[in-house]
């Protein structure tokens, strides 16, 4: 008599995983949210009373200058009309206050004295005076040296600035006091800065407005050394929804970029314009989620206490999860605890039912480990066991036929890293290599199918190199092997295991031309180059094929033809070298743009492992390509043929002393900067 194994499996399964599923999912759920919102309200919080401090500061820096000059004045040390005085006095406090940009002077005939830092390099003088009812700016500029500065030049030009008909000095003029304001015009500099202006009483007699400005430059200087994980970024919004300070290390009052060439503007700008809408308080009560570029990002806008000023502060999600992490490893305990007892119930009833059952499961652990071995038929009175044993023997022959195909250690590999055969891919760092044989169409047509034997000699050297190394073979093409280190396993070292793995190559055909090998010379052509690529399943719902894709994977193709410039057998990419360069022994080739790209690269040789010394043969070449690049042609050509003389042969050298030769007679245009444009793939 049989019986139907399904009803027992499935109240097993139930009784056992459902209640750790749901467990684990509910616990998981509340840590991970909590830690989450922890993490990042402390993130925001530190951001922001950073940037409270920085504007403090600022805002005191320039009340301090303020009154100290009023001060001055009041107390008739100096007169406004004291030019020589004046300026001294301007002068010493731009220089006491490295944050202050503007010190400025206005009467009410028009006339305008300014003081105005120019980075940290220079300073302007600058004065507005009517000449027969026309504007004149006169602009002294001087050079700031140690502890004093010096006299550049001077300007006179017509200018069209009227100090009494900006708002801020018209606001001032009539007030009882100083106050802020935010300007955007100052003496035709068109600049965003605030503005600390208050009126200049003395003797009961209004001379004029007294105002301490700062650039909105110099926040933004600020804003880029927060540190915001490696890719957030905070920004200062105005109660307009006007963008006014955005991350710019370079940014002074002499230079800024536009916060359109930020990356992360595009999350800000929308919330900025709801700010002239929407009350900041509202909007600052929830976190904003974004998604930019695949990445999520949490923005949340902060007030900063000053002319309805936030602070939106930006903050990567995928780089600020380590309580998740944590949470995620107490998951992994407890689906190690359940599947144990899950595992330890099953054995029991596995024991319980048959030995059929058993030697079903060693099977299926045979295929899921992808040895292909056709099962022995096992007698069992239950008649699902039967018709599994026979289901798995036809699946185990159509798995074997389909292996030759696909390679098993790829489908392992996403197998254990839990890919999902559906297309979809991520960028990530891998390094690619491209493998050919130099001359395999000529060889094709001299030896007809005979040349079988000698591209399988190649394609096994090169496949059972790029296996040794951890390398993932992507494709043959012909004679050319893809293969590619990274994904899907991690592998931290990926560029130095795929130039072992290039010299591995080299040296199994070197031995196999040694000893005979298929009867042909067989030589090899090698790209490397490492940096990030779409990796992923490419294709569709039907048909996917595990490879790799970008500028990356195209910069290695390249890199494997410049080979044949040069006459080399392998070469990698800035990157790679960059990598490795303390393990192996290369030389600089050359600098070069491939064919179909607009940047510069430079390319270097792989020679072979090791931490030595360069042969000194490499230390006359990298010389001699230091004064080919700076135009010394005959000195070049003349270290480029000491190369060949005591290397024996050295294509590379013979090349570049090829093109001394023709620089000699015809050299270059100025603009040459030493770049070869290769114009084919």
């Amino acid at each position: 008599m049989q019986i139907s194994i399904r009803d027992v499996l499935i109240a097993f399964a139930f009784a056992c995983i459902v209640p750790g599923v749901v467990v684990t999912h509910l616990l998981w759920k509340r840590t991970a949210d909590v830690g989450n919102q922890r993490l990042l309200e402390n993130v925001e919080q530190q951001i922001s009373d950073a940037v409270k401090r920085e504007l403090g500061a600022l805002i005191l820096n320039a009340e301090s200058a303020y009154g100290a000059i009023r001060t001055i004045f009041l107390q008739n040390v100096i007169e406004p009309n004291e030019a020589d005085k004046r300026e001294f006095v301007f002068l010493s406090q731009l220089q006491a206050q490295p944050t202050l940009s503007w010190i400025a002077f206005g009467w009410p005939d028009g006339t305008f004295f300014a003081s105005h830092k120019l980075g940290a390099g220079s300073i302007e003088m600058m004065e507005i005076e009517l000449e027969n009812h026309v504007s004149k700016r006169r602009v002294d500029t001087y050079r700031v040296i140690t502890g004093d500065i010096e006299f550049e030049r001077r300007v006179r030009v017509p200018t069209d600035y009227r100090v009494t008909e900006q708002r801020w000095y018209r606001a001032s003029f009539e007030s009882e006091g100083p106050a802020w304001f935010i300007v955007s015009e100052v003496a035709d500099y068109t600049k965003d800065a605030i503005s600390f202006a208050g009126p200049i009483e003395i003797y009961q007699k209004r001379h004029g407005v007294l105002a301490v400005s700062i650039e909105l430059s110099r926040i933004s200087r600020f804003l880029a050394s927060l540190e915001v994980g490696r890719a957030g970024a905070a920004f200062i919004i105005a109660s307009d929804g006007r963008l006014l300070a955005w991350p710019d290390p370079a940014a002074d009052e002499t230079r800024q970029s536009g916060f359109q060439s930020h990356p992360l503007v595009a999350l800000v700008l929308g919330l900025a314009a709801q700010m002239g809408k929407t009350p900041a308080s509202a909007l600052q009560a929830d976190r904003v989620r974004q998604e930019l570029n695949g990445e999520f990002y949490n923005t949340r806008l902060i007030p900063l206490g000053f002319k309805g000023w936030v602070v939106a502060v930006v903050i990567p999600e995928g780089e600020f999860l380590a309580d998740i992490k944590r949470t995620e490893t107490r998951l992994i305990a407890l689906l190690a605890i359940v599947t144990l007892i899950v595992a330890a119930g099953a054995v029991m009833l596995a024991r319980r039912l048959a030995q059929p059952l058993q030697s079903l499961v060693a099977d299926f652990g045979k295929v899921e480990r992808l040895a292909f071995e056709r099962p022995e038929r096992a007698l069992s009175r239950i008649n699902e066991l039967n018709q599994l044993t026979l289901g798995l023997g036809r699946m185990v022959v159509g798995l074997s036929a389909f292996a030759k195909y696909v390679p098993k250690d790829l489908v392992a590999q996403l197998i254990a890293a839990g890919v999902e055969a559906k297309p979809g891919g991520a960028v990530r760092p891998v390094t690619v290599m491209f493998a050919d044989m130099p001359g395999f169409t000529h060889l094709s047509e001299k030896l007809g199918n005979d040349v079988i034997p000698v591209i399988g000699a190649f394609l096994d050297a090169a496949t059972t190199a790029v296996e040794d190394q951890k390398g993932t073979i992507d494709k043959f093409v012909g004679d050319s092997v893809m293969a590619f280190w990274g994904a899907p396993r991690d592998e931290d070292d990926h560029a130095f295991h795929a130039c072992k793995a290039a010299l591995e190559i080299e040296h199994k055909l070197n031995r196999l031309q040694s000893s005979g090998g298929p009867g042909q010379p067989i030589g090899v052509r090698i790209g490397i180059n490492t940096g990030v690529a779409v990796v992923g399943n490419i294709g569709t719902q039907s048909r996917l094929n595990y490879t790799v894709l970008g500028d990356t994977v195209n910069l290695a193709s390249r890199l494997e033809a410049a080979n044949k410039l040069y006459r080399t057998s392998i070469i990698v990419g800035e990157e790679t070298a960059r990598r490795v360069a303390n393990r192996v022994i290369m030389r600089e080739l050359d600098r070069i743009v491939v064919f179909g790209r607009d940047q510069a690269t430079a390319i270097f040789e792989l020679i072979a492992l090791g931490q030595g010394n360069k042969p000194a043969w490499i230390e006359i070449y990298e010389t001699a390509l230091c004064h080919y690049r700076r135009r010394e042609w005959a000195y070049a050509h003349t270290l480029f043929r000491r190369v060949v003389s005591e290397r024996g042969e050295d294509w590379p050298s013979e090349v570049l002393s090829a093109r001394c030769e023709i620089f000699e007679r015809a050299p270059p245009p100025s603009a040459w900067d030493g770049i070869t444009a290769l114009q084919s793939k």
